[in-house]
């Protein structure tokens, strides 16, 4: 109960560290996750019961924590938890930081005035 508390704080937290230690607990929660269904995949078969639908569910839920923590590679996430810099972002959208090399024809913007 204390540690799910812990992580709901950390969302509010902007930091690198903050995410790695969300990302973390979400990709050792999709491991409990499908430790549990080969569990009660087991514990079903031994006993003869339906176990294909657990094994579903369990999985999925597995699949959920991995897709949730795979989610802070995404460019929005990144930003809100400065996993990359402003200047690695704006690159990635194309926006030129910094002046093209120098050559013959090119003069700077304040020369051609």
């Amino acid at each position: 109960m204390l540690a799910t508390l812990v992580l709901l704080v950390l969302l509010f937290i902007r930091r690198a560290w903050a995410a790695r230690v969300l990302q973390l607990a979400l990709l050792l929660a999709a491991a409990e996750w499908m430790l549990t269904a080969i569990q009660v995949v087991q514990v079903r078969m031994a006993r003869g019961d339906d176990y294909l639908r657990a094994a579903i569910i369990l999985l999925a839920v597995a699949a959920v924590n991995l897709l949730a923590a795979f989610l802070f590679r995404s460019s929005r996430l990144a930003t809100r938890y400065r996993l990359i810099s402003a200047t690695a972002d704006r690159e990635e959208q194309g926006v030129r930081t910094s002046a093209p090399a120098a050559s013959a024809d090119y003069l700077p913007p304040a020369a051609t005035r």
